[in-house]
């Protein structure tokens, strides 16, 4: 049973960067550094900028 919504009725459930740039299968430093990049993006273009140079550059990292 999940509680949260109950005791935090206004959290709004995300993923956490720290624990998806753990999952990053890929040994590439600049795949991890961008994908940092990407979620520290303030905008929807520089998030997809950013996402894209991961895909040209390694597309089995994600």
């Amino acid at each position: 049973m999940n509680v949260v919504p109950n005791v935090f009725p206004f959290a709004i459930h995300t993923f956490c960067a720290f624990h998806i740039l753990n999952n990053i299968k890929t040994t590439l430093k600049s795949t991890r550094i961008a994908f940092r990049i990407a979620a520290e993006a303030l905008t929807n273009i520089d998030f997809d900028k950013h996402m894209n140079v991961i895909r040209n550059t390694d597309p089995m990292g994600l």
